[in-house]
């Protein structure tokens, strides 16, 4: 979990378990909370005080505190929690329940309404600057590769939906929507053109999905890190990686300085304003060998010369 600018919540994965104060909170002391209804997978925080937490349990229960972690009470009134999401505003939360159904709060999770109960989701991606705009996938996701479900997107707090694209697969994203002069109704996602089709295109939508503004055949994998997004090709069993910044209306190959074949590609950071990949050369499992490489890609937005370190 990255540092909080309020006191960093240290988790430990067996009960109890510790509130911890960084070097920005030296004034808070540390304590520990007594919690014993069962295994916690993840805390949640509402911003911008942390001091609403939410504990999913394995179980699929879901407690929440108003003390900063102090005390829990049970949340009522849902079936088991598989996943809660924050939005843009702090009082508002998407909660998706293990059948499927989202539910939503308007009070800082105090309590949670069901939405639509004629569909089942998977995968929601709430929008980075409005917290009424969400995607999701229905029917759910059940394998990630020849993926049948249909992307939607709602614009009223998941109080209904429009169909964005039929035949996609897992992940989408909206980016940086509404950030650095990208449009709101900014889209990424991976999709077939029919229902037989055997390959997935990477297309990039500036208007939720009613036109694709962008597309890359043969897409094999995306992905949105930071400021930037990746996609994988295949094409004859060769692989290419396309990247570019957000704010681009399209991506650019990769350029490497070695004519090696590419097997795969570990994105492993871009958080400083420089791409570091790793790239599979040959080999498989632990014979598998490759390079590290290095762009200043916000210096060079549109070409990418990868240096080996």
């Amino acid at each position: 979990m990255p540092r909080l600018n309020a006191c960093l919540f240290l988790v430990l994965f067996f009960l109890p378990f510790v509130i911890s104060d960084d070097s920005k909170c030296s004034s808070h002391k540390t304590y520990v909370t007594s919690f014993t209804e069962g295994k916690i997978d993840s805390l949640v925080y509402a911003e911008p005080d942390y001091k609403v937490v939410f504990a999913l349990l394995q179980s699929g229960d879901l407690y929440r505190s108003e003390d900063g972690a102090r005390t829990f009470s049970k949340v009522t009134g849902i079936p088991g929690t598989d996943e809660l999401f924050k939005t843009p505003d702090p009082k508002k939360f998407y909660l998706l329940a293990e059948d499927g159904h989202i539910y939503v709060s308007t009070d800082t999770g105090k309590t949670f309404v069901l939405r639509d109960s004629t569909k089942l989701f998977s995968s929601p991606v709430v929008h980075p600057t409005n917290a009424d705009w969400i995607l999701a996938g229905s029917p759910p996701c059940l394998s990630s590769f020849f993926c049948q479900t249909t992307l939607y997107v709602s614009t009223d707090f998941a109080q209904s939906w429009k169909e964005v694209k039929k035949f996609v697969n897992e992940p989408w994203s909206w980016g940086d929507a509404g950030k650095y002069g990208i449009p709101a109704e900014n889209v990424h996602l991976m999709y077939r053109e029919s229902e037989t089709a055997t390959s997935y295109t990477y297309g990039q939508s500036r208007n939720l999905g009613q036109k694709i503004d962008y597309t890359i055949p043969n897409a094999i994998a995306l992905l949105h890190s930071d400021m930037f997004f990746f996609v994988a090709q295949s094409v004859a069993e060769k692989l290419t990686l396309y990247s570019g910044p957000s704010n681009s209306s399209s991506l650019k190959p990769c350029l490497f300085p070695e004519s090696l074949p590419q097997d795969r590609y570990s994105i492993l950071d871009t958080s400083a304003g420089s791409t570091f990949i790793n790239v599979e050369h040959g080999g498989s499992g632990d014979r598998a060998w490759g390079h590290t490489y290095v762009a200043d890609s916000f210096a060079n937005p549109s070409f990418h010369p990868f240096v080996k370190i």
